[in-house]
């Protein structure tokens, strides 16, 4: 491969796959494997440290190259989101742009009883209100046995498609287009957007929109309220969405059992957020200050009004 790469993404199901998109609007698979198919694989069931893996002689070899269809506005746009479903028979390859087909699916397997991959073409998502920020895949609860494939938009609007039956979800339906309008002020008018999803495991009808200075829960089972609770509340950054009215309101939402996207502002400058396991979350943040400390003395300041 003889192209720059805009993002990478390894399969999560166990087939020691790298997809990889090229900066020509390509998707290349690459399989992993060891002279001893079996030893690797072993070493991966059994978590064993990183001195055992180092000893494997693991090869790569190009097994596919998808390519992806015109769409996503014009001009060149390259991929810059890749997301596989936990039993790979999904790839979902976006960009940074808005229209259709700026997200595209390709089917891996034909059925969970392949057990070979077909690399099909499925669908081209339709097209979004605001450019796609991220995308993530979650399966069972509301959705059922259906993958459900969630896109996060600029303007932290987001959108959930039924994958199979290549459709909106009954979520999404219900809650209307454009989204915008139906989400919390305190979410839709941050300023800052999305940039990362991340599922728990052990609640498949709830899953978080992180950005750089905070995130937002949403449980599907409950209904879209009218404000959105803030964590915590004496935040510095919560005064600005405090407007009259503000408590009344939020609690009539929570009298309704309408508390959801509850958003949280105690964390800062997040450089990754994702689940480890069920009910357990790792935040990884480089808050600004420290930025700023580690910056050389200026040489030249100026002094304003003198």
């Amino acid at each position: 491969v003889n192209r720059s790469c805009t993002a990478l993404k390894f399969a999560v199901d166990g087939s020691l796959r790298l997809f990889g998109a090229t900066s020509d609007q390509k998707v290349i698979v690459i399989k992993i494997h060891n002279a001893s198919s079996s030893s690797l694989s072993h070493t991966r069931e059994k978590g064993n440290d990183s001195k055992d893996i180092g000893k494997l002689n693991l090869n790569a070899t190009l097994e596919h190259t998808l390519s992806m269809l015109p769409g996503g506005g014009s001009g060149f746009v390259p991929v810059t989101h890749l997301e596989t479903t936990p039993d790979g028979m999904w790839l979902a390859a976006g960009r940074n742009a808005m229209g259709g087909g700026a997200v595209q699916i390709f089917a891996l397997k034909l059925d969970d009883e392949a057990n070979f991959t077909s690399y099909k073409h499925w669908w081209s998502v339709p097209a979004t209100e605001a450019p796609t920020a991220c995308l993530g895949f979650t399966t069972g609860g509301r959705e059922k046995a259906n993958a459900a494939l969630v896109v996060g938009c600029s303007n932290n609007s987001f959108y959930i498609f039924d994958v199979q039956r290549k459709r909106m979800s009954d979520w999404s339906l219900a809650t209307g287009f454009p989204m915008c309008r139906s989400l919390p002020r305190e979410l839709t008018h941050r300023p800052e957007c999305m940039e990362r999803l991340a599922f728990d495991p052990s609640s498949p009808n709830k899953f978080l929109m992180a950005g750089n200075g905070f995130f937002c829960v949403v449980d599907l089972d409950r209904p879209v309220p009218n404000h959105s609770d803030i964590y915590p509340p004496n935040h510095v950054k919560a005064k600005r969405f405090k407007q009259e009215g503000y408590d009344k309101v939020q609690k009539m939402d929570q009298k309704k059992g309408m508390n959801n996207m509850t958003i949280c502002l105690r964390y800062g400058g997040m450089l990754f957020l994702d689940f480890v396991g069920a009910n357990e979350m790792v935040v990884v943040e480089q808050p600004w200050l420290s930025v700023v400390n580690s910056l050389p003395d200026a040489l030249e300041r100026k002094l304003y009004g003198r």
